[in-house]
């Protein structure tokens, strides 16, 4: 076979024309991906911020027995007095004799460990077990609703750590299986899981 010097300028043509080609598709590629990167940057810590992390548990026991537990999805954590900011916070209570799981939950919460008070940034739901008066037929499980629980929803609620009471004076709703109510302001014993409205 005959060396033909026109059909090897015309391989060499086609294959830096092919090289130039993929180059400028990587760096514009590169251009595009940049740019999507500056807006998915995440925000910077604040300034006032000494602490961020995923994740936070606290728990009080007395006597070997478990009285709650806090947990939050993250945490940032400032300079200024060790405040935290929690976010996606669920308080689990058991009380005293450990015959109780009732349950504090909201997004965001403000907690102060000098104080042990706990303060709600928001809307707050609280689920409480409670005793009812309906009734199921022996050997079988409660209905969803008549589970014995009084569902509570309200705002502005601080949880003391020394004290086991969380209270608030913001509007309140609540349901019970045989019913529902509002009332403004309310205190709940942790210890003796009493809610007073």
């Amino acid at each position: 076979m005959p060396f033909d010097p026109k059909r090897l300028r015309k391989i060499f043509a086609a294959g830096a024309t092919f090289v130039v080609v993929v180059a400028v598709g990587f760096y514009l590629h590169g251009i595009f991906n940049t740019q999507a990167l500056i807006h998915e940057t995440p925000r910077n810590i604040p300034s006032g911020v000494e602490k961020s992390a995923t994740g936070f548990n606290l728990s009080k026991s007395e006597d070997g027995k478990t009285l709650f537990t806090i947990h939050a999805a993250s945490v940032q954590q400032y300079k200024e007095g060790g405040r935290a900011a929690l976010h996606d916070v669920s308080i689990t209570v058991f009380g005293r004799n450990q015959d109780r799981s009732d349950q504090i939950y909201g997004a965001d919460f403000a907690y102060d460990p000098v104080a042990k008070i706990v303060t709600a940034e928001g809307e707050v739901r609280i689920d409480l077990e409670a005793v009812s008066a309906s009734t199921t037929p022996t050997g079988q499980p409660p209905a969803a609703e008549t589970k014995n629980l009084i569902h509570v929803k309200t705002s502005g609620l601080t949880f003391n750590e020394n004290t086991g009471i969380a209270q608030t004076q913001a509007a309140i709703e609540f349901r019970v299986p045989e019913g529902n109510g509002s009332a403004v302001g309310a205190t709940y014993d942790s210890h003796g899981g009493m809610l007073t409205l």
